[in-house]
């Protein structure tokens, strides 16, 4: 009998095997899987999974708070992952019905870590797990991070949104050397004011624009020119950045977040 006990939902999960076919609802915790050699156990997705590009061809069984219970029904999963914070009550509503595991959303790159070495524990693939994380430390240990520099970032998500104290966004700008505008207030996230980005003044501005949209340098200069931030010192110096991809880059925080994001906020210094 393989037992997994879950702080969140407060349920043991009892499987007579490890997971061998697993619903993942979180675009993170699917990369995840995949990068720890357990993607042939996924069953089923979310819409919102893209890493890696073989995920789109698996079944979609919803988005982040609405699922297909037709889907689960039918993908009959061992187990479904889900992550805290906007899941949260769809996992504690599945685990109802289901064997659901919520991990934690990270507030640091530790977190990410964290999650890893939990996702990697619970489908039996510890070892790959040791060895995913050991990469991402070596090139995190590459990373020299004396603060140089002020950021204010924001992202689309649905409306203008940044990162507070505990967020892992802003514990990878601390890392990467910056000084985040918004790092003192000790939230996750919250509403931007426009006039304390104007009074910061921040060396560097990073947008990332809504999820699958096309936004181009034009559109970022109409936006500059709407909020009147043309006399701040990051567009004066040519030093607002939009996110590579169409699709989440700093907000998702698999396994490519330390491959590819911390390498890229370091290359704006």
């Amino acid at each position: 009998m393989y037992v997994i006990y879950n702080e969140i939902t407060g349920k043991k999960i009892q499987l007579a095997t490890k997971p061998k076919r697993i619903i993942s609802l979180s675009p993170s915790i699917t990369e995840i899987l995949f990068d720890i050699n357990a993607g042939k156990s996924v069953v089923g997705v979310s819409a919102y999974c893209k890493r890696p590009a073989s995920v789109q061809n698996l079944p979609n069984v919803g988005s982040y708070n609405h699922v297909s219970m037709k889907s689960l029904n039918d993908l009959k999963p061992d187990l479904i992952f889900t992550v805290t914070g906007y899941q949260r009550d769809l996992a504690i509503k599945l685990s109802e019905m289901f064997n659901v595991y919520p991990l934690p959303i990270p507030t640091g790159i530790i977190g990410i870590l964290n999650m890893i070495n939990q996702v990697s524990i619970i489908v039996g693939k510890e070892d790959r797990g040791v060895q995913v994380q050991k990469n991402l430390i070596s090139i995190l240990n590459n990373i020299k991070s004396n603060i140089t520099k002020t950021v204010y970032v924001e992202i689309d998500l649905g409306g203008p949104v940044t990162f507070g104290n505990f967020s892992y966004i802003t514990d990878a700008l601390r890392f990467t050397g910056y000084d985040n505008i918004y790092a003192y207030e000790n939230k996750e996230w919250l509403e931007p004011d426009f006039q304390f980005v104007m009074d910061s003044d921040p060396d560097i501005i990073i947008y990332e624009h809504g999820w699958n949209k096309t936004f181009t340098k034009k559109d970022l200069h109409e936006m500059i020119d709407e909020r009147k931030w043309n006399n701040l010192s990051a567009y004066r110096n040519n030093r607002i950045y939009l996110t590579p991809g169409k699709y989440d880059f700093l907000a998702h925080h698999g396994t490519s977040f330390i491959k590819k994001v911390i390498p890229w906020l370091k290359s704006l210094q």
